[in-house]
């Protein structure tokens, strides 16, 4: 299910169709070659992780999104419905009261939650993890925000994620072309995703919502150049009878 109004938007995307030259592994930049790419970004050895899951932002913003947020709690089956009819007409619906603000403050949240250069990811805290890339298999060791780490691994020669008992596929190459997103830096990688929500209709009323069943579980990996640090986010979603059964969204960046 698309939100209506993304809350906090992490980076603009889009495909990359340009050939690019081939690099030496040892550079480290995405090649597009992705047995040598995953090699290089993935390589074995003990790191310092930064967890990248705090967004600062203004204090006028954070007060704004408070108040959506909590319209949205209030009436979760009119923004489902507002949902819907972005979804079906892609045009955006008129103002209301329900969205839990004036309209003129409305239109300054829209306008300030499209401002990502005044939003920054920061770090919450680190850990250390383990890498063993071995025989084009890639498993890794981890503990406390991260620990879901342990139920992922990675065949390269497949290009296949394995998180708890689900197959991720590939979906795509990542390019964040501009460097106006939350991490300040453009970036290229990799997205994996395992869903049973391909074709699924958005619910019509809060009782489809009760009862509705789904898993969606992502993985991205990708490469800050400027830096040379790899970065990943984990993800997933379960949802049983309108029920979270499974939540968590963990992006982190690897120290040099």
């Amino acid at each position: 299910m698309k939100q209506y109004l993304p809350l906090i938007i992490l980076c603009l995307t889009a495909s990359c169709s340009q050939t690019e030259k081939k690099a030496a592994v040892n550079q480290k930049e995405i090649t597009r070659d992705f047995q040598d790419d995953l090699n290089a970004l993935l390589p074995s050895g003990e790191f310092v992780v930064d967890i990248m899951d705090k967004i600062k932002m203004t204090p006028r913003s954070q007060a704004l999104q408070n108040k959506f947020m909590d319209a949205m709690k209030a009436d979760p089956e009119w923004f489902l419905q507002q949902q819907r009819l972005v979804k079906e007409t892609g045009k955006e619906p008129p103002y209301d009261a329900r969205l839990g603000m004036t309209e003129a403050e409305w239109t300054e949240y829209k306008s300030l939650m499209n401002d990502l250069e005044s939003m920054e990811a920061e770090p919450s805290g680190s850990e250390n993890i383990t890498i063993r890339n071995i025989g084009g298999g890639i498993h890794f060791k981890a503990k406390g925000k991260l620990e879901y780490l342990n139920f992922i691994s990675i065949d390269i020669l497949k290009k296949e994620v394995y998180m708890f008992d689900h197959t991720l596929s590939l979906l795509d190459t990542i390019c964040v072309k501009t460097d106006k997103n939350v991490f300040k830096t453009a970036w290229r990688g990799y997205e994996f995703q395992y869903t049973d929500d391909k074709n699924r209709e958005m619910p019509r009323n809060s009782e489809e919502l009760r009862n509705i069943n789904m898993k969606l579980f992502t993985f991205t990996l990708g490469l800050f150049p400027k830096s040379g640090r790899t970065y990943i986010e984990i993800a997933g979603s379960e949802v049983v009878k309108g029920k979270d059964i499974v939540r968590f969204k963990v992006p982190f960046v690897i120290r040099n």
